[in-house]
Parts: structure tokens; C-alpha cells; sequence
């Protein structure tokens, strides 16, 4: 009777190594994964950051095309003015940030 408990042990604790050598390779390709995902996502927010400035500058730009609109033969002269003031507003805090 104590032999035959034995020998279940013994394949209980054989199925259980397997198991956990299944597990360790999961795990592992698992920390692979993991890896692969922090690259990618490394790149995707470089990719962001790029596409943020190239917002950027091409808002900067947006306003200066308007802007030049304005002034254009036939533009408003109204937005021109009104932009002129929004230039001066942001002129003045610059100034006041300096001073500080």
C-alpha cells in the first residue's frame, strides 16, 4: 500500500515539474512580448511627438497664410485687424513673462 502511494507521488510531482516547465516557458514568452509591446510603444510616442510638431508648424503656418490673406487686396480688413491684436496680445505676454 505505502508503494503504491509512492509511486503516485512520484507521478504527481512528474506532472507538476512539467507544469511548471510549461509555465517558465510561457512566462519567457511572455517577458518577449512584454519587450516587443515597450519597443513598439517607444516608437509609436516618438512617431506622436513627431506628428505633434509637425501639427505645430503647420498651425503656425495656417495663421500666417491667413493672416497674409488679410492683408491680400480684397481681404478683410476687419480679421486683419483682429489678428494684429491677437499678435500684440501674445507680444505683450511675452514681455511681461521676461520681466518677470
Amino acid at each position: 500500500m505505502c508503494r503504491a502511494m509512492m509511486d503516485g507521488n512520484v507521478e504527481m510531482v512528474v506532472a507538476l515539474r512539467g507544469k511548471i516547465s510549461q509555465m517558465m516557458d510561457i512566462c519567457e514568452k511572455e517577458k518577449e512580448n512584454a519587450l516587443l509591446l515597450m519597443a513598439q510603444i517607444a516608437s509609436l510616442q516618438k512617431e506622436i511627438e513627431n506628428k505633434d510638431r509637425e501639427i505645430g508648424t503647420l498651425k503656425d503656418l495656417n495663421q500666417k497664410l491667413i493672416l497674409a490673406t488679410a492683408f491680400k487686396s480684397g481681404g478683410d480688413a476687419q480679421e486683419a485687424k483682429k489678428r494684429i491684436s491677437n499678435l500684440v496680445r501674445e507680444i505683450d505676454k511675452c514681455v511681461a513673462l521676461l520681466n518677470r
